[in-house]
C-alpha cells in the first residue's frame, strides 16, 4: 500500500466517522426531545450550530 493510498484511507475513514456522528445526532436529538417533552426550538437553537461549523 503506497503512502497515497494510506492517506486516502485514513481520510475516508475519518469522513465516514464524521458522517455517522452527524446522522446519529440528527436522529437522537429529536427522539430525546420528544421523550422528555422539550420544545424543538430549545435543543435545535443550541445544538445544531455545532454541526454547521
Amino acid at each position: 500500500m503506497t503512502y497515497r493510498h494510506r492517506v486516502a484511507t485514513v481520510f475516508l475513514f475519518g469522513f465516514f466517522l464524521d458522517l455517522i456522528n452527524m446522522f446519529i445526532a440528527s436522529i437522537a436529538f429529536p427522539a430525546i426531545s420528544a421523550r422528555w417533552r422539550f420544545p424543538s426550538r430549545s435543543w435545535r437553537g443550541s445544538v445544531m450550530p455545532i454541526f454547521s461549523v
